[in-house]
């Protein structure tokens, strides 16, 4: 699948075989791995692949949380966290570097506190929650709109699109991550379940990716926890 020249048959034809190979699957922590390894390694561009991280996140409450992530979202907040605290979990990750495999070597992004003053300060997730559409009533301000290929929620229900990302005021960790791996642009789709939680993927891509290709990603989260939902009441492995 070719990001840089994406159609609604080539993205289709993608979640038709990623769909298809999550039956069975134990819990959504599985299938969400299983969506960024696959992102990773069959979005190709002229032989190479394009993506340098995929990553998929899910809000989940604080009590529902295994320790090893309750201890990460409880210093999130000063250790103040409580039983109904939304935080946006890291439950599938993959990437160029081995420790980008496995979520539970994930420094600082295991659990990031579901709250809009905390959201706010985070450019990249703010913006992306944002122009996906999911309403925290979170405000942005947008000083600089260059590098932002599609503007706004309504024409792009679902996207989170940053064509530019070098130099982006949106995209964090400049010259430790996007200088040094080449990163050109974040592509990124997000849907509310039925209970209210929402999901997350964001990708990173070495090739750029145009506004006629992110177009087509609004649909693809949505697609993906639609079958989720019916895979198992277990969210972690």
């Amino acid at each position: 699948m070719d990001l840089t020249n994406l159609s609604h048959e080539s993205l289709d034809g993608f979640m038709e075989k990623l769909l298809g190979t999550l039956d069975g699957m134990d819990s959504v922590e599985a299938a969400c791995i299983n969506l960024s390894r696959s992102m990773y390694e069959q979005c190709i561009h002229q032989g190479a692949q394009s993506l340098v991280l995929s990553r998929v996140f899910r809000s989940i409450a604080f009590d529902q949380l295994p320790a090893e992530i309750k201890e990460a979202a409880d210093q999130a907040v000063g250790g103040s966290a409580k039983d109904e605290d939304r935080f946006l979990v890291l439950l599938g990750t993959w990437g160029k570097e081995d420790a980008w495999r496995d979520r539970k070597s994930s420094a600082g992004h295991k659990a990031i506190p579901l709250d809009p003053s905390v959201v706010k300060t985070i450019p990249m997730l703010s913006r992306a929650i944002q122009q996906i559409g999911l309403d925290l009533g979170i405000e942005t301000e947008s000083k600089d709109p260059s590098g932002l290929g599609i503007a706004g929620v309504s024409g792009a229900f679902g996207v989170f699109h940053v064509e530019t990302a070098p130099h982006s005021q949106y995209i964090p960790a400049q010259e430790g991550f996007v200088i040094p791996y080449g990163v050109q642009s974040v592509l990124g789709s997000g849907a509310r379940l039925p209970n209210g939680e929402i999901a997350l993927y964001i990708s990173f891509s070495c090739h750029t990716i145009p506004e006629s290709s992110a177009v087509y990603f609004s649909s693809m989260m949505v697609e993906f926890c639609r079958r989720i939902q019916a895979l198992s009441t277990h969210v972690f492995s």
